[in-house]
């Protein structure tokens, strides 16, 4: 779900609900954009278009309604941006949502480094002495390691950038774990990976720890002031924008998209801070190890998913970077509005130009919709149709007739961490669903968004190179039919269940992934 949603629906900040809709009293609503001829053909060039949302699912609607319709994005100049002509065939349309910027754009060379990443604060050594220790606190325990591996990141590139920096850099001393370098980075090995099968001591991880946090101080202090890494600037850049008045605030918003986009097209190895957020795309992976099957506490699950979780999604899961130069060429032409800030109201209005609270809106010249800028409350903007730009989040999964039939008749149950339930399917190792008595059900297997909770970021899609989460698990469940099927048995309803797998559920998973 495209946006993480600092409500329940926690996987959308971009794509989430700005108000209470009611699609059967609206009088122009379209819930679900796929497929598009379906929903999109009675859109004439006349009317305008309101989008709930400015995550991936919205940039599907918005070039299917522009060069879906004939516009043509050419060349600007030389550095790939572009300008837009348009069709005429094209309605105008406005984009908004909670934070009122749109995602940001994957860099060049995203996906093109293969193979397992080591990390050198948020360690495999470091999440098995968590996981030693769960339920854990995400905050306090496991952000402060993950703020560190941007940093790391940020710091490697920025000196491979300046190789004059290295010289007055000493390597990490040698009684440390390192044994491996990258360029003049030193890598820090974990012991899985150095030929010691034992158990490294607490004391050894933490000294390991340490050494790659000094020397990572000693980077930073290097870096003229103005280029140090800051992840609350990245998380703020309202903070460089010029809010004075819509207009304003749109041409800061069209310099934003195209400082982005020229960021995203150095890559991953020309832009420190791209490469920062790569590795926060990357290390989900990682930080799943503490979170799934309640490896959390349920109130630190809870602010991790209302709090955390957007950010990070807006940061670090965004549009190709030709998404952006597109957005910006169609601002720049007049046919995408994106200036209405974050989380404006979005209204109903009847044919009498009266909304449901019985408030006259005089900027509504006909039913539809009325959009009103928090910011700005005098802008205001009406629009004939409103589209859910968004894709459904966890929280919404038990109104789905199937999902509430299997809950209605207690062959599910929610999955529920100590109080807080994120609206996912409470599931075993393998993937059978735990019916309402807290056994599993010996027939129904779930996988994907319907286990988010039990399961951590269960709604991103396969990259090149990497492990797929949902491919490990679809394997997981598929290999668990087979045994369960082929032994010919049913004893779930009967005998108390037992976990399958006595190794953590991370190493079996990636086991059948390679397998």
């Amino acid at each position: 779900s495209e946006d993480s949603q600092y409500t329940q629906g926690t996987m959308d900040s971009q794509d989430t609900n700005t108000g209470e809709i009611n699609p059967s009293a609206s009088p122009s609503f379209i819930e679900f954009i796929y497929p598009f001829d379906d929903h999109f053909a009675s859109l004439a060039s006349h009317q305008t278009v309101a989008l709930e949302g400015m995550g991936l699912t919205a940039f599907d609607v918005v070039a299917e309604l522009t060069e879906g319709r004939g516009g043509v994005f050419l060349p600007k100049g030389d550095n790939g941006l572009l300008k837009y002509v348009p069709s005429g065939r094209e309605p105008s349309i406005i984009a908004y949502s909670r934070t009122g910027l749109p995602l940001k754009a994957k860099p060049k060379g995203q996906d093109q480094a293969h193979g397992k990443k080591v990390y050198k604060h948020l360690t495999d050594d470091v999440v098995r002495q968590l996981q030693s220790e769960a339920p854990v606190d995400f905050e306090t325990q496991i952000l402060p390691l993950v703020e560190l591996e941007l940093k790391q990141t940020y710091y490697d590139t920025y000196f491979q950038l300046h190789p004059e920096l290295w010289k007055n850099l000493p390597a990490v001393h040698e009684g440390s774990a390192n044994s491996g370098k990258s360029g003049n980075s030193a890598v820090l090995e974990d012991s899985t990976n150095s030929g010691n099968s034992a158990a490294p001591e607490d004391s050894t991880i933490s000294a390991n720890v340490a050494d790659q946090k000094s020397r990572l101080a000693l980077m930073e202090s290097m870096v003229p002031q103005q280029d140090r890494f800051s992840l609350d600037a990245m998380l703020d850049p309202f903070s460089s924008f010029d809010m004075q008045t819509e207009e304003t605030f749109r041409r800061s918003l069209e310099n934003y998209l195209r400082e982005d986009f020229l960021k995203a097209e150095l890559g991953v190895a020309g832009s420190p801070e791209k490469a920062a957020m790569n590795t926060l795309r990357d290390i989900r992976e990682q930080i799943a190890k503490l979170i799934d099957f309640k490896m959390l506490r349920g109130d630190s699950q809870q602010w991790l998913y209302h709090t955390y979780l957007p950010k990070i999604k807006w940061l670090s899961v965004g549009p190709p970077r030709s998404r952006i130069a597109e957005w910006l060429a169609l601002s720049e032409a007049g046919v995408l509005t994106l200036n209405f800030g974050a989380a404006p109201e979005c209204t109903a209005v009847d044919r009498d130009g009266v909304d449901r609270d019985g408030v006259d809106r005089d900027a509504a010249p006909s039913s539809g919709w009325i959009l009103r800028s928090k910011t700005w409350p005098s802008y205001t903007r009406h629009a004939d149709t409103l589209i859910q730009a968004r894709i459904q989040v966890s929280d919404e999964i038990g109104n789905q007739p199937l999902v509430r039939n299997l809950l209605d008749q207690g062959l599910a149950r929610l999955f529920d961490n100590d109080g807080y339930r994120p609206g996912g399917l409470e599931v075993t190792h393998d993937f059978q669903i735990i019916g309402r008595n807290g056994k599993p059900i010996g027939n129904l297997w779930a996988t994907g968004i319907l286990t988010e909770g039990e399961r951590f970021y269960t709604f991103s899609l396969p990259s090149p190179g990497k492990t797929s989460r949902f491919d490990a698990d679809a394997k997981a469940a598929v290999q668990s039919m087979f045994t369960t099927f082929g032994n010919h048995t049913h004893k779930a309803y009967e005998e108390p269940y037992e976990e399958p797998f006595k190794e953590p559920y991370d190493e079996q998973a990636e086991k059948i992934y390679n397998t």
